[in-house]
């Protein structure tokens, strides 16, 4: 409105020099800038009242690798950067903000229909993270729109951030990525999910109400060791599931709720571990499929089948499997999986096998089964 040293954005960035910092009054800027100094661009005000709109026809940058560098308008560029963005409100399919290179921190934010929902491959991401950036990206507001995408094995910290209605987490994270403590609820296909082989860690995520709450791709690369702990995934189609060549260390996570499977391994998903998860009221706890898994020090309660192995050879050492409707565990045909110290107890049918599998059975607490219905 004139009462600044600037009227647009644009210009107070390019006269900011390092270490500067730019205060951006309430208004609607209908702007794409370009942000290559280290400064800090803050909103001075209520952050709903500070709004940056992409103009119609703006800039676009390259996504990265996956994409096939496909061109994304943006709002906010920043290149090669460590500069601090905090308090804007980005609004509108093409206002999104790129982080291409360089570690800039972009904090408290709020995105309100950016991109759109994360559901095949010609969405662009609500934040965007290319050019291997170690961007963090966090305490940020995603609604109605995409979330944090991410390319070129690059490596964000993406922490704290709100996720509703179509906003998710994912694609080609670098091994020292980390998606740690944020709330995701109605993604629309994977809330957090992944596709190239990383050695990413997904940590005390709060996921919900999506198809699949964390998705390992099937097209990663063998020695894929993606870490998944202490995550809480409720209301899903399927808590996680693993494609194949892929090792995934999955522990601590509790898993509640979800209409198929809590884990689901997939054709060849390789030697995943699962140690140490809570399942509760899942359909299938865990479903393994032709796959290799250790499972060990798990608890599983309620649902219809605590394990299904289908023509697998897993390992499952130390776990509870109690009160599933149907059965404990349930041994496909031609399956050899080994089982040690578990405790299968109070399920409908606690162990089925099917013909020609041959289990490996040792020191297991195996208790009668229930009475049948006829019975009662």
């Amino acid at each position: 409105d004139g009462s600044g040293d600037f009227t647009t954005i644009a210009e107070a960035v390019a006269s900011a020099e390092d270490d500067d910092t730019v205060l951006v009054r309430p208004g609607t800027y209908v702007e794409a800038f370009v942000i290559e100094a280290d400064i800090t661009l803050s909103g001075d005000g209520p952050v709903e009242e500070i709004i940056v709109e992409a103009p119609e026809g703006g800039p676009t940058a390259p996504t990265g690798d996956i994409r096939g560098s496909l061109p994304a308008e943006y709002a906010l560029l920043l290149q090669d950067s460590e500069a601090t963005v905090s308090g804007l409100t980005f609004r509108g399919e093409s206002s999104r903000v790129h982080a291409k290179g360089g570690s800039p921190v972009l904090k408290g934010l709020v995105l309100v229909g950016v991109d759109k929902p994360h559901v095949d491959y010609s969405d662009r991401g609500g934040v965007l993270v290319t050019g291997g950036s170690r961007a963090t990206v966090r305490d940020s507001l995603f609604e109605g729109g995409n979330g944090v995408l991410v390319y070129d094995r690059s490596e964000p910290l993406i922490a704290g951030n709100t996720l509703r209605d179509g906003a998710s987490i994912g694609e080609g994270f670098g091994d020292g990525a980390i998606v740690r403590g944020n709330d995701i609820s109605g993604a629309p296909f994977a809330s957090i999910g992944f596709r190239s082989p990383t050695g990413v860690l997904i940590e005390g995520n709060s996921i919900s109400g999506s198809p699949t709450g964390i998705w390992v791709d099937p097209s990663s690369s063998e020695g894929s060791h993606p870490r998944i702990h202490s995550n809480s995934i409720t209301g899903c189609n399927n808590g996680i599931v693993v494609g194949s060549d892929t090792a995934p260390i999955m522990e601590g996570n509790t898993l509640t709720d979800n209409e198929i499977a809590g884990i689901a391994l997939s054709w060849g998903a390789g030697t995943a571990q699962i140690t140490d998860n809570d399942f509760v009221g899942n359909t299938v706890g865990i479903s393994v499929r032709r796959s290799d898994p250790h499972i060990e020090g798990n608890t599983m309660q309620g649902g219809a089948i605590g394990v299904v192995i289908d023509s697998a050879t897993p390992t499952l050492t130390g776990n509870t499997i109690e009160g599933a409707t149907e059965s404990g565990v349930r041994v496909g045909r031609g399956a050899d999986p080994i089982l040690s110290d578990n405790r299968i107890c109070d399920n409908g049918t606690n162990l089925v096998i099917g013909e020609g599998a041959e289990p490996v059975m040792e020191g297991n607490d195996i208790c009668p089964d229930q009475a049948t219905p006829s019975d009662r």
